[in-house]
């Protein structure tokens, strides 16, 4: 498996400063080109990836679909929901073929809201990404980019899109995400999507 890029949505001020009531959105990204791919017309396998209609097709635990904000459409996940003591997580499991490699994009973000029972507010939030046989990796979204020691303003706007390539080695793969938090506040997600990727000719 190998982490190929990194996007990171920044908002744009002087777009929005150009256009008032509107922040503009724009992609930076940071991208390790280990192989060439091409992701031509291939579906998303993913059900329900941006949660437009819920958690249809996701198992899951406790979990919240907020409008808040999300990146695509529009709906996300708050993977902390109503309860305490973490473990919270959605997972699809999905029919894969040995040998094969698949690509896996998400967007990530943060609920920036503390839970008031909570004693000691991190700037910070912090889930799990596990694929069957594959990968267990932590994912984390920093409130204060800024390092000021406060949550940025508009923090919610600044979407991480991530990109993971990995090769089956199952016909049944599964792919989670899990929270971390033991408090209400969690990672946000969005955008959920696998495909099979064709190696470019």
């Amino acid at each position: 498996m190998f982490w190929r890029g990194v996007c990171f949505m920044k908002s744009n001020t002087n777009a929005a400063t150009n256009h008032p009531g509107k922040v503009m959105k724009f992609k930076q990204c940071v991208a390790v080109l280990l192989t060439s791919i091409s992701f031509g017309a291939n579906a998303s396998l993913i059900t329900n990836g941006s949660f437009e209609s819920g958690l249809t097709g996701w198992a899951f635990s406790d979990i919240d679909v907020v409008g808040w904000d999300s990146s695509d459409g529009n709906f996300s996940l708050d993977l902390s929901g109503s309860t305490f003591g973490g473990g919270d997580f959605v997972a699809q499991t999905l029919a894969t073929t040995v040998g094969e490699e698949y690509t896996l994009t998400f967007d990530y973000a943060a609920n920036p809201g503390f839970d008031p029972v909570d004693p000691a507010p991190a700037l910070s939030r912090t889930a799990t990404l596990a694929i069957t046989g594959q990968l267990n990796q932590a994912v984390t979204f920093d409130l204060d980019q800024n390092n000021d020691g406060n949550i940025d303003a508009n923090i919610l706007q600044n979407w991480i899109s991530e990109v993971v390539v990995f090769t089956a080695t199952s016909s049944s793969t599964t792919i989670s995400f899990t929270s971390a938090e033991f408090y209400r506040a969690g990672v946000a997600l969005d955008n959920v999507a696998l495909i099979e990727s064709v190696p470019a000719p």
